[in-house]
C-alpha cells in the first residue's frame, strides 16, 4: 500500500484508533482492513480503518459485524460523558481538548511534511 494511500486512511480518520479510540503520538497506529484480504477484502478506501497496533493485531483476520463497530464509536464518543462524570472543570476538559488538537495539528503537518512529495519552486 502506498504511503500516500495510509497518510489519507490516517487523516480522514483524524489519527485515532477507529477501535478502542487511542491517537498518535500515544499509540502506534497502523491501516488495518475491515475485511481482511485473506477473507475476500480488499485494498480500496472504503475498506481501510485506523487501528492501533494492539487493537489490529487482537482483531487479527477476524470479521467485525457493523453493530460491533458502531460499539466502538460509543466508546470513543462517550470521552465527554466520562469527564462530565469525573466532574472535570469545564475550562481544563476545554484546555485538554485544545491542547490534544495542537497536538494533532503538529502531527498532521509533520506526516505531511514526510509523506507528501513537495512541490518544486521554480
Amino acid at each position: 500500500m502506498q504511503n500516500r494511500v495510509r497518510f489519507e486512511i490516517f487523516k480522514r480518520d483524524n489519527f485515532t484508533c477507529q477501535y478502542c479510540g487511542s491517537n498518535a503520538p500515544t499509540v502506534r497506529l497502523q491501516i488495518d482492513h475491515k475485511v481482511p484480504l485473506s477473507k475476500g477484502g480488499t485494498d480500496e478506501t472504503s475498506n481501510l480503518i485506523t487501528s492501533c497496533s494492539k487493537c489490529n493485531y487482537g482483531k487479527a483476520s477476524n470479521l467485525l459485524e457493523d453493530n460491533e463497530l458502531h460499539q466502538y464509536g460509543k466508546i470513543v464518543k462517550s470521552r465527554g460523558k466520562i469527564y462530565r462524570q469525573l466532574k472535570v472543570p469545564e475550562d481544563l476538559h476545554a484546555g485538554l481538548k485544545t491542547l490534544a488538537a495542537q497536538r494533532r495539528i503538529t502531527i498532521i503537518k509533520l506526516l505531511e511534511d514526510y509523506f507528501l512529495p513537495k512541490t518544486k519552486k521554480q
